[in-house]
């Protein structure tokens, strides 16, 4: 076969010129490797389960998206949170938020928002000194005003502001649109930790008024106060009835953006993107018959068990351990031993794995052996969430 060379004879000597790509717009510092800002933007990681019909403060379904909720209890609010196969063009998934049981929020300032977390060393040198863009598409039964903020951690607050707030509409009800969002620049942050918090988004579904927290301007804002949207987000009443809310397709990027000039979004692959979220959380073993790992015993009554991370975590984790009767088993030397769980706990960890301690074991010092789950409710994760 033969080939075709592409000679420099067709192209003139200054055909070529810096005035075709302006400077700093092909940016590769933005996005290294090319991987998105965002993480699990498309919402397709959900490692905690694709449900939970008690979703409140702290809970998260989908990885990277937590709730965040005061004042939901005494007035009867009850919602749940899911990874749901509906999306606009070109998404598989969304997260949606539900109110099963209608009940408002409880008194003035309480509040309910969905909120993500950046770390300092990933997101501050976007955020220091250039001006933003963030975008999602989102979808709610109820057409109102919601809010969204940006919130800066340790932000010098004497010089531009730390919590950027901005309000969208949502025009017709049960129906996706995309909402783009310029941020303009803000100051340098200092003094912060490479791994703890840098940038906090937060979509607030709801803030009652009469307190502190709904005077806050469009725009940069000190927070110094208690203030954190603004007053025509507030009391729109979307925990009053059975509502609901889907996001998906979260980006942020580097520059000023429209609709028509934002770049695509990037879809990781799947490895890609669930190694990204097992920094934060990491579903290690889950239901029956999966292997932990292998087992040596360290005494008669102790046996240890190592676990080495796919992904370094964010930090040292902690552990989660769904616990009942034959939950875990431990074999050796031809014997098996049930156990409940409750036995087992991490004996040390740190970023790149963890030594499990298994105690009150009925063990032969120093034979090897192995866990593995014996439930279907079985569950063993590390969690190292900002």
């Amino acid at each position: 076969m033969a080939f075709a060379t592409i000679g420099t004879t067709g192209i003139a000597d200054d055909a070529v010129t810096s005035a075709k790509v302006a400077p700093g717009v092909v940016d590769t510092e933005a996005q290294p490797n090319q991987a998105p800002i965002m993480i699990n933007g498309d919402m397709a990681v959900a490692q905690y389960g694709t449900s939970n019909t008690n979703f409140s403060n702290a809970t998260l379904v989908v990885d990277r998206i937590k709730g965040i909720a005061n004042g939901l209890g005494s007035s009867g609010s009850v919602l749940t949170g899911s990874q749901v196969s509906d999306g606009p063009t070109g998404f598989e998934k969304s997260f949606k938020l539900e109110v099963t049981s209608a009940g408002g929020l409880d008194s003035a300032d309480n509040r309910f928002a969905i909120e993500t977390k950046f770390e300092h060393q990933d997101v501050s040198k976007f955020f220091d000194n250039n001006a933003m863009t963030l975008s999602f598409y989102v979808k709610s039964s109820l057409a109102d005003t919601f809010a969204v903020g940006v919130s800066r951690n340790n932000q010098n607050t004497s010089s531009g502001g730390n919590l950027y707030i901005a309000n969208y509409t949502i025009s017709s009800a049960n129906t996706w649109q995309q909402v783009v969002i310029n941020i303009p620049t803000s100051s340098t942050t200092t003094g912060e930790t490479a791994n703890a918090t840098g940038v906090s988004l937060e979509w607030f579904l709801d803030i009652k008024s009469g307190g502190s927290r709904t005077g806050a301007s469009l725009g940069w804002n000190d927070t110094t106060t208690a203030v954190q949207i603004n007053s025509a987000a507030a009391d729109n009443g979307f925990f009053n009835a059975t509502n609901t809310w889907f996001i998906t397709g979260v980006q942020l990027e580097v520059g000023t953006f429209t609709s028509s000039t934002l770049p695509p979004f990037k879809h990781e692959s799947f490895g890609d993107n669930l190694a990204r979220c097992q920094r934060y959380f990491l579903n290690y073993a889950e239901g029956s018959g999966k292997m932990v790992g292998m087992a040596a015993s360290y005494s008669s009554s102790e046996v240890v068990v190592m676990h080495n991370f796919p992904t370094p975590m964010r930090t040292a984790p902690t552990l989660s351990i769904n616990t009942g009767s034959s939950y875990y088993s431990h074999g050796e030397a031809g014997s098996v031993e049930s156990i409940t769980g409750t036995n087992i706990s991490i004996d040390r960890a740190h970023g790149n794995g963890a030594q499990l301690l298994l105690t009150s074991m009925s063990a032969n010092s120093g034979d090897g052996g192995f866990l593995y789950t014996g439930h279907g409710s079985s569950k063993i994760s590390y969690t190292a969430e900002l």
